[in-house]
C-alpha cells in the first residue's frame, strides 16, 4: 500500500502540483509583465502632458516677465507725470505771483498817470490864471 501511494503521489498528486506551480509561476510573470506595460503606458501618456506644462510653465514666465516690464513702465510714466505736476504747480504759483506784480505795477503806473494829469490840469489852470 505504501508503493500505491507513492506511486499515487508521483502520478496524480505531482503532476497537479507542477502545473499549479507553473500557472501560478506564469500569473506572477504576467502581472509583473502587465505592471510593467501600465508603468510603460502612464510614461507615454504623461510625457505629453509633460512637455505641455513645461510650455504653459514658459509661457506663464514669458508673460510674467513682460507684464513686470509694463508695470516698470507704468512706475516710470507715473513718476514722471507726478515731477511734470510738481513743475506745473510751481509755475502756476510763479505764474500768480506775477500776476500780483503785474497788477500792483499797472495800479501804481494809473495811480502815477492820474497825479500826473491832476498836475497837468493844476499847472494848466494856473497858467491861464497868470497869462
Amino acid at each position: 500500500m505504501n508503493a500505491t501511494l507513492y506511486d499515487y503521489l508521483n502520478t496524480f498528486l505531482l503532476p497537479i502540483i507542477t502545473a499549479l506551480l507553473g500557472w501560478f509561476t506564469s500569473k506572477w510573470k504576467t502581472g509583473r509583465e502587465k505592471k510593467a506595460q501600465d508603468v510603460e503606458l502612464v510614461n507615454g501618456s504623461i510625457s505629453p502632458l509633460l512637455a505641455s506644462i513645461k510650455e504653459l510653465t514658459d509661457t506663464v514666465r514669458d508673460m510674467t516677465n513682460r507684464l513686470m516690464d509694463e508695470q516698470k513702465k507704468n512706475l516710470n510714466l507715473l513718476a514722471e507725470k507726478a515731477q511734470w505736476q510738481a513743475e506745473r504747480s510751481d509755475l502756476v504759483s510763479k505764474i500768480d505771483d506775477l500776476e500780483k506784480k503785474v497788477q500792483k505795477l499797472t495800479n501804481l503806473v494809473q495811480k502815477l498817470s492820474k497825479n500826473a494829469n491832476e498836475k497837468d490840469n493844476i499847472s494848466g489852470s494856473s497858467d491861464t490864471v497868470n497869462g
